[in-house]
């Protein structure tokens, strides 16, 4: 429940940032201004240049319905956050501008599951 970190460990966040190849952050709500962003700011801060995927709801209009059929929906659910991590790891590049590889097709795929 990060919106409650204030100050943010901009120092610790980028020397954690620096060690690894890359960085993903997960959050249920929108990807907009959010963890992502703050880690994002930490890592420019920090001189860290790594590729930062930041997976959460998409800047939308959001569906409405039961919390677990919005984390599916949203690939927040363990299957899909461990499916970012994957797509993530396989090819950095593939997330222009810190967006997470979990797009239309695999929230149509969800509708039709959940249907």
């Amino acid at each position: 429940d990060v919106h409650t970190i204030s100050p943010f460990p901009i120092d610790d966040v980028a020397r954690a940032a620096a060690g690894h190849a890359m960085v993903l952050t997960v959050e249920e709500h929108n990807t907009v201004g959010g963890l992502g962003s703050m880690v994002a700011e930490a890592m420019l801060l920090g001189g860290v240049a790594r590729p930062l995927v930041k997976h959460g709801v998409p800047d939308e209009y959001a569906i409405i319905g039961p919390p677990h059929h919005q984390y599916r929906y949203y690939g927040l659910d363990a299957e899909g956050i461990a499916t970012v991590a994957r797509r993530s790891l396989a090819d950095p590049a593939e997330a222009p501008l810190g967006r997470a590889p979990w797009g239309d097709e695999d929230r149509h795929r969800i509708l039709a599951e959940l249907a």
